[in-house]
């Protein structure tokens, strides 16, 4: 019932190939209120039920081995 999800975008540049996109997509997935939108070389799109799980994205994404350079969010 929540309407209010905030997408933010990351860029993620080390992530390039399938392999590493696959990677990162299950650790996102598992975190409860993060909606996956796009993933693909060097981005991610998601939708969050609250601003704070940005938090848990960027650590769950960093944990994989992986560096966050970038967030933009955009206003929905």
């Amino acid at each position: 019932m929540n309407t209010n999800k905030k997408q933010i975008d990351l860029s993620i540049p080390s992530m390039q190939s399938t392999h590493c996109q696959n990677r990162v997509g299950n650790e996102v997935s598992k975190i409860e209120g993060v909606e996956i939108q796009t993933l693909e070389a060097g981005k991610l799109t998601v939708l969050l039920a609250n601003e704070s799980l940005k938090e848990n994205v960027t650590f769950v994404i960093e944990k994989a081995g992986y560096s966050v350079s970038n967030i933009e969010n955009d206003s929905n």
